[in-house]
This record gives C-alpha cells, sequence and structure tokens, in this order.
C-alpha cells in the first residue's frame, strides 16, 4: 500500500531531478553551441557544472530558514510584492520548461517513431501524461522516477560507451584550444539549463527526512549535487564521444548528435541493433516526467496567485500544450533562440537574483537579532549592576543606622552634632 501525503524521500528527489535535467540537457546543449572546439566546451562543462554547484548550496540555505513554505518565508523576509514576483518567474520558466518538452517529445516521436502521426497528437500524448503527473503532486513523479532514472541513466551510458570503437582521437584535438569567450558563453548556457536548482526552496518542505530543517537541507544538498554530476557526467561523455565521431564540423551540422550517436552504434544480436529506439522510448518517457514537473509548478503558482487547484492545473496543462503547438509551426534553431532568450536571460537571472537578495535579507535581519540579543545582554547587565548598587547603598546605610544605635543607646541612634563636637540627643 502506497502512501498519500504528498512527500517524497531524498533518494525519490535525486531521481526526480535526473529525469528533469538528462532528456534536456543531452538533447539540447549539444546543438547550443555549435562550431566551438570540444576542449572548449568540456571546459564549459566543467565551469557551468561548478556554477550550478554553487547556486545549489546557496538556494537550499534560503530555504533551510523557511518556517512555512516558501512564499510566505520570501513574503515575510521582503514583501508580498517581492513574493508574488518571484513566483510568477516560477511559473514562466517552467512554463517554457514544460512547453519545451512536449515540443521535443513531438519533434523525436515524428522524426525517430511515429513519422506519419501529425504534430499535435504527439504533443497530445505527453500533455496527458505530464496533466496526470501534476496531479499526484511530487509522490507520484517521484515513485515513477525512483523505478526509471537509474535504469534510463546506466542504459544512455552504456549505449555511449559501446560507441567507443568508433571514436578518432584527432577529431578531438582538431579545432585549436579553450577560447575565452566561447568557454564564459557556454559555461553560461549550462549554468543556465541547471536552472531549475532556484526552485529546489519550493520542495523544501515536501521532503521527508530524520531531524529537522538542517537535515533536510542536508538531504536536498545532497540529492541535488549528486543529480547534477550524474548528468554533467553524461553530458561530457556525450560530448567527448560526439566530437571523437564526428568531428566539429560533423557536431556543427546535426541537430540531436546524441540520438545520431546512438543510431549510429552497432550491436550484436537482433534485439539490441534496435537498442537506439527502446532508448529513444525511454528518454521520451523521461521527458514526460520533465513535462510533468512544468506543469506541476505552473499550476502551483497559478494557485499561489489566488486561483485554485483544479483550474489551476488545467490552466497549467492547456497553457503548455497551446505553447508547444505553437513552437511546433517554427524551425528548431528559432525555437532554441526562443527558449534560451527567455528562460535564460530573464528567468534563471531573476532566481539567482532573488536567492541573493534573499541570503543578504536574512543576513541583515540575523545581525539585527544579534544586535538586540546585545542590547538585551547589556540592558539586562545594566539593571542588574543597578540593583546590585541599591542593595549595596542600603546595607551600608543599615550599617551606620546599627552603628549608631550601638554609641546612643537612650535616645534611640539619633545623633547630635555641636560646634565643637558630637554627642547623643537628651
Amino acid at each position: 500500500m502506497f502512501s498519500d501525503n504528498q512527500k517524497i524521500s531524498s533518494r525519490q528527489l535525486h531521481t526526480l531531478l535526473i529525469t528533469d535535467w538528462l532528456g534536456k540537457v543531452v538533447l539540447l546543449l549539444p546543438a547550443s553551441f555549435q562550431g566551438a572546439s570540444a576542449w572548449t566546451i568540456l571546459a564549459g562543462t566543467v565551469a557551468g557544472f561548478a556554477a550550478s554547484e554553487l547556486f545549489l548550496c546557496l538556494a537550499v540555505s534560503v530555504a533551510d530558514r523557511g518556517k512555512r513554505d516558501f512564499f510566505f518565508c520570501v513574503k515575510e523576509r521582503l514583501c508580498s510584492w517581492a513574493a508574488l514576483l518571484l513566483y510568477l518567474i516560477y511559473g514562466v520558466y517552467f512554463l517554457c520548461h514544460g512547453a519545451i518538452m512536449l515540443y521535443l517529445c513531438g519533434r523525436i516521436g515524428g522524426t525517430y517513431l511515429l513519422p506519419e502521426t501529425s504534430g499535435p497528437l504527439l504533443i497530445a500524448l505527453p500533455a496527458i501524461v505530464g496533466y496526470y503527473l501534476a496531479r499526484g503532486g511530487m509522490e507520484v513523479r517521484g515513485r515513477i522516477s525512483e523505478l526509471l532514472a537509474f535504469l534510463i541513466w546506466w542504459a544512455f551510458l552504456f549505449l555511449l560507451l559501446f560507441a567507443l570503437p568508433g571514436v578518432r582521437p584527432h577529431h578531438l584535438l582538431a579545432g585549436g584550444g579553450i577560447d575565452a569567450g566561447g568557454l564564459m558563453s557556454f559555461s553560461a548556457i549550462v549554468f543556465a539549463s541547471f536552472g531549475g536548482v532556484g526552485a529546489l526552496p519550493l520542495a523544501f518542505p515536501q521532503v521527508v527526512t530524520e531531524g529537522g530543517k538542517q537535515e533536510r537541507a542536508k538531504s536536498l544538498r545532497g540529492a541535488g549535487g549528486k543529480a547534477l554530476a550524474m548528468v554533467a557526467f553524461v553530458l561530457i561523455i556525450t560530448f567527448l564521444i560526439g566530437y571523437g565521431l564526428f568531428g566539429q564540423e560533423g557536431m556543427a551540422r546535426l541537430e540531436w548528435p546524441v540520438i545520431t550517436v546512438m543510431s549510429s552504434t552497432n550491436l550484436q544480436g537482433v534485439f539490441l541493433q534496435r537498442w537506439d529506439v527502446l532508448l529513444v522510448g525511454l528518454l521520451l518517457f523521461a521527458m514526460f516526467l520533465s513535462a510533468g514537473t512544468g506543469i506541476y509548478y505552473v499550476s502551483t503558482a497559478g494557485e499561489t496567485l489566488g486561483m485554485k487547484r483544479k483550474p489551476a492545473q488545467c490552466g497549467a496543462v492547456a497553457l503548455t500544450y497551446l505553447l508547444a503547438v505553437f513552437l511546433s509551426r517554427m524551425d528548431g534553431q528559432t525555437v532554441f533562440t526562443w527558449y534560451r532568450r527567455i528562460s535564460f536571460l530573464i528567468c534563471v537571472p531573476g532566481m539567482v537574483l532573488f536567492v541573493g537578495i534573499l541570503l543578504l535579507a536574512e543576513r541583515t535581519r540575523n545581525h539585527k537579532r544579534r544586535a538586540d540579543i546585545l542590547d538585551k545582554k547589556a540592558g539586562d547587565f545594566n539593571d542588574k549592576n543597578e540593583a546590585e548598587l541599591d542593595s549595596l547603598q542600603s546595607g551600608i546605610a543599615d550599617m551606620c543606622d546599627f552603628s549608631d544605635r550601638v554609641h546612643c543607646p537612650g535616645t534611640g541612634g539619633t545623633p547630635v552634632s555641636s560646634g565643637t563636637g558630637s554627642g547623643c540627643e537628651g
């Protein structure tokens, strides 16, 4: 019997992130910077991965201090308008993400699996699956990704490694060394491709771990970091084998180099000869899960902005589907250019900016809290000293009064003074 509490484990989050990123990264990135040398691409991948790991730690540290869900956390630290603006950025980012996943499913399915089926129908199938996955929340997608993520990852890696015998080392050495401008451009594209880590604070309340928020934050960092490393490793292997097989000019001409690598790999056996078709099917299913993630977060943003749950879910899948159908009428290069401009140049920098502002606001609030504690301690110390001083003065007065009573017992201790001396009254 499965639970139905809308919670996931850190392992499920890890596999969910793999399925969210793997298809988009290995399909889009090899075609995003055509014409660059292999070493520029590899260095840019490593630099973009390192920047993504740093951003992951910062984003999780923002979520770590939240008392409730992330919207109320942002609202408490900044203001209501800032929280609404951030969730609007999330909505636009995941709308673009879901639409590009549906678009890729339709293009790849129509090119390699069902060439006679119309594009809108091919897009409708993953949209329906994504809607079902979005309705189940993170729990359903977490269960399914836990079953399939490692299978897809290992199958992907093995098929790439089977292509190693055809690699020509001189192709990897061609094209010169590392170009500084190309390195910065491609590292920025890699970083933006993993920009979804900026939305990890949304998942913070739904991850179940033993211990408190600190343990949950540690689990988030571990799950996200391992997923980033695994996807980046496959991406590096894809670039190495792609450049080794086709060279710099060949990679520049291919729309989806990774699928061409799969198709060009010759395996022994009747079944294994068409393993590339099986792997394309697995990759498509991973993109179904990724499209479900986009639809889920678009509906979540809609609910946060004031919509009810069911209309938000229906509106999210309809909007994502219509955008994907609209994109299918354009050529691939135009679609990817549009996607990079909106998602990479607007949404991801917006997430980075908000994470920085939240960290600064939290640091300022912590400084103020520490200053208030120090002021309170100083005030308590002064009050304590004043009380001790009053007690000491009262003790001294009592001692003087007692001394006067001892020296003048007949008068009740009231001393009198004269011009030449002192004495007792009476």
